[in-house]
């Protein structure tokens, strides 16, 4: 014969209870992982936010400190990361790295060129890039169709 299993877990509302929430909102957990780490079903916790406002407002905020705590240590990491630095003036600056493109099947072979010579053509350093191999033009085939 089986056992019946018991009754749910079920939340009570603490001081206890809302500081977890908004410890749990500053890692950003979402309410499903919030609801596995209190070890209750997504829908209690969804209840209890419904029944607690002050509990939901307390996740909430938590997930807002938890950005503005990280933004923080990324500002300060700035400080001493160039890569930092620069990824943040890209976010928020709308900085961009410029970009410089080379048309395919132009007049050189850049495609048969080894990264030093590469790197010597786009600094000036050879004027011209090396000749591109002549190709033969493509030929069109007819798709033959009977009837």
């Amino acid at each position: 014969m089986s056992e019946k299993p018991g009754p749910k877990p079920k939340l009570v509302h603490s001081a206890q209870l809302i500081d977890q929430l908004r410890a749990l909102g500053r890692i950003q957990a979402t309410v499903e992982e919030a609801a596995a780490v209190l070890r209750v079903s997504l829908r209690t916790l969804q209840n209890f936010f419904a029944a607690n406002e002050d509990a939901k407002l307390a996740h909430e905020e938590g997930k807002q400190e938890g950005l503005a705590s990280l933004r923080r240590k990324q500002f300060a990491m700035a400080d001493k990361n160039a890569t930092m630095a620069i990824w943040l003036g890209k976010q928020y600056l709308g900085q961009r790295e410029p970009v410089q493109q080379i048309e395919a099947g132009g007049p050189g072979a850049f495609d048969q060129m080894d990264d030093d010579q590469l790197g010597k053509y786009l600094d000036g350093m050879l004027p011209t890039p090396p000749e591109a191999p002549r190709r033969l033009p493509m030929q069109r085939v007819r798709k033959v169709t009977e009837h």
